[in-house]
């Protein structure tokens, strides 16, 4: 490795001007200095272009599109990079300080890694954040791993550029789930090393929560769709298929449920239900299917 490679991070980002620049002044803020900052703005109506250039100017790239979504707008700053690694992050959440070396030091540890991952903070609207449990976190092959705990997200992850390339890139079918469905097909095939430290903030926001239920209802289980639609899927994938369809199911239900769509709800519990009977007996949503009646 170069002693100071380029690192790309990639910020799509639809009228949040506020939030997004709060996302860049961490990138900003990073002790390492080999970084392209590059804000794709998604065809923003509230004075974000100017905002940016104001503010940062050749500090960062800005890319502008026409609104296509998140995924689209992501690919576009992958391809536009120059760096030899990336990193996405959402306009509204940030990164830790020391993010980018952690990693690259974590890159520098492991010659085979084709990625690296760090922990998440969660933070909601009052400010208080929330640490995730200890453990034992897995490296190199952590698909299985992955299958039963989704500990990665679209900001806690550095890849190499050549990696994404060919292997990934965000399916641009799909508004949400986004995330989730490049993971599978990325722990799937490609080595992931854990660098030791917490790499990012996610924040809840009541705009985010409203946003995200309405999506991903009108969504569906599209994310799955389009996944086992991929040529070339790995065997690891289609092995689960049933099981991923299962659990997409059941978060459409829990997000129904959380809605107050009590009919939807007991839709998306039946079909979760065809794919694997066990659900009935997951976490709470027995309890939850019974009370959907009254409610």
């Amino acid at each position: 490795m170069a002693d100071t490679p380029c690192v790309s991070v990639i910020i799509p980002s639809y009228n949040r001007r506020s939030f997004v620049a709060e996302a860049v002044e961490s990138v900003l803020a990073q002790d390492y200095g080999n970084i392209e900052c590059i804000v794709v703005d998604d065809g923003s109506t509230d004075g974000t272009k100017e905002f940016l250039a104001g503010k940062y100017g050749a500090s960062i790239k800005y890319l502008y599109q026409k609104n296509k979504d998140k995924c689209v707008a992501r690919n576009y700053g992958i391809r536009e990079s120059k760096g030899e690694y990336l990193m996405m992050l959402d306009s509204d959440d940030l990164f830790c300080k020391g993010a980018v070396k952690a990693m690259l030091t974590c890159f520098d540890s492991h010659d085979n890694a084709d990625a690296v991952y760090g922990l998440t903070l969660k933070e909601n609207e009052e400010g208080k954040t929330r640490y995730m449990a200890e453990r034992k976190w897995p490296e190199g092959d952590i698909f299985d791993a992955y299958m039963k705990d989704r500990f990665l997200n679209n900001d806690c992850f550095m890849i190499k550029r050549e990696a994404m390339l060919k292997h990934g890139m965000y399916s641009e079918e799909i508004t949400n789930f986004e995330d989730i469905e490049l993971h599978l097909r990325l722990t799937s095939i490609l080595k992931f090393y854990f660098c030791g430290e917490y790499t990012c903030v996610v924040r809840s926001h009541g705009e985010r929560e409203r946003a995200s239920y309405e999506k991903v209802l009108t969504q569906g289980v599209r994310a799955m769709d389009v996944l086992f639609t991929t040529k070339g899927l790995s065997q690891k994938i289609l092995n689960v298929k049933k099981k991923l369809y299962a659990e997409q199911y059941l978060s459409l239900a829990l997000m129904a449920y959380k809605a107050g769509l009590m009919k939807k709800f007991r839709g998306y519990f039946y079909d979760s239900l065809g794919y694997n009977p066990m659900a009935l007996f997951k976490g709470r949503f027995l309890r939850r299917y019974l009370i959907s009646f009254i409610k």
